[in-house]
């Protein structure tokens, strides 16, 4: 069974805007924007349980019979 974390993403904008009031009117322009800076973590994968056996069992199964005295 295998446990995966996701990772954490983080990005750095910029962003220069001009906003102008005039009393009667007002509007705002996007001047500049740009992705400064950015991080992904990698994808943890770690084995929680290890149902494998490092042996091989070599005896002969065992099988009863139900029903029958």
């Amino acid at each position: 069974m295998y446990l995966r974390l996701t990772p954490i993403k983080l990005t750095l904008y910029a962003l220069v805007t001009l906003e102008v009031d005039l009393g009667f009117t007002s509007f705002k322009k996007v001047l500049f924007k740009t992705k400064l800076w950015r991080y992904k973590a990698p994808t943890i994968m770690k084995l929680l349980i290890d149902n494998s056996k490092k042996e091989v069992d070599k005896s002969p199964p065992l099988v009863k019979s139900f029903g029958v005295s």
